[in-house]
């Protein structure tokens, strides 16, 4: 029982100081605003009406979500072995297994709120996307400015607010930004439903394409993934080298079926079972003209990321308990 609350103090105090990064928010911040501005520059939709909106976003969850779970992750064991904060933690006792699992956990939940906010601004992004009606009412070609409008305004706000809250109590203005634009986001997907594209009050309808979720949470498996990448090999490596192997991984995974699936060596074979094939967990082209993930490629995503995910952080703990921690 004790080794238990103090797995989850160690998680708590992760995530909240993954949260409190700026670099964190002013990612966070980048995807919001590229969800927004990319539906409104685009002109043309390729054969599907948001379909450009709908992809750009979801590429920019799953970029800069590995940054943000890289920096996270690189940085929260690091620092802590830097400083001898590890150290002192170490010899309560608590067992480097419980430290990096901990520390894992922590940064996992910031990486799945991440998720959640760029989620709901693709379905946002789908929605603002400029798309053909042929109604009684309504005909042409119409962009959703009014979800524009309502998602910029409630970030804005939840950054206001944010301040406030600085200005009055010293509290962390990043963590409660990050927080506030969860909620901000979230309400902005609740208050679309109350009127339609050109701004008429209806019947409650989102307007949205929940199969875009199926995709986030491909993506945010990938990101799981990674997180767990960036924390094992922080328990040997500094935060900017773990960053530059995670981002080697990551082009050599993507790239994976043309680097490594047609040879016949050893070596590639090795490389091929080792290094994730990000293209498993990026299927936006399977969204197209109304498509949708089915239920059980999700259920085998879910149960290769825990696998790989294990396999990993055991690897991990293994190279911690090498570690001599000042």
């Amino acid at each position: 029982m004790k080794r238990i609350r103090q797995f989850l103090a160690i998680t708590e105090l992760s995530a909240r100081e993954s949260i409190r990064q700026t670099t964190t928010l002013l990612l966070l911040l980048t995807m919001v605003a590229g969800c927004v501005l990319t539906p409104l520059a685009f002109m043309h939709d390729f054969g599907e009406d948001g379909q450009m909106a709908r992809n750009t976003s979801l590429a920019l969850h799953f970029l800069l979500g590995m940054f943000v779970a890289v920096t996270a992750a690189a940085g929260s064991l690091a620092r802590e072995m830097q400083s001898g904060t590890a150290a002192t933690v170490l010899s309560k006792p608590v067992g480097r297994a419980t430290v990096l699992l901990a520390k894992f956990s922590g940064v996992a939940v910031m990486v799945v709120m991440f998720s959640i906010i760029a989620a709901v601004c693709t379905l946002l992004s789908h929605r603002i996307a400029e798309r053909f009606f042929d109604q009684s009412d309504l005909f042409g070609y119409v962009k959703d400015l009014y979800t524009a409008a309502v998602l910029v305004i409630s970030v804005i706000m939840a950054m206001l607010l944010a301040g406030f809250i600085n200005y009055r109590t010293r509290r962390p203005f990043a963590s409660w930004a990050f927080m506030l634009i969860l909620a901000a986001s979230l309400t902005a997907l609740l208050l679309a439903g109350f009127y339609d594209q050109i701004g008429r009050f209806r019947p409650y309808n989102m307007h949205v394409a929940p199969a875009i979720l199926g995709v986030s949470l491909l993506l945010t498996m990938a990101l799981l993934v990674i997180t767990a990448i960036a924390i094992s090999i922080s328990t040997v490596l500094p935060p900017t080298t773990t960053l530059a192997v995670c981002s080697v991984l990551f082009v050599a995974g993507l790239g994976s079926d043309h680097f490594f699936g047609g040879s016949t060596a050893a070596w590639s074979r090795i490389a091929y079972a080792i290094i994730p094939n990000w293209q498993h967990f990026w299927l936006a082209d399977a969204l197209n003209d109304g498509g949708s993930i089915p239920l059980r490629y999700l259920f085998y995503a879910a149960v290769y990321t825990v696998c790989y995910s294990t396999a990993v952080l055991a690897a991990g703990i293994w190279a911690f308990r090498k570690v001599d921690v000042q």
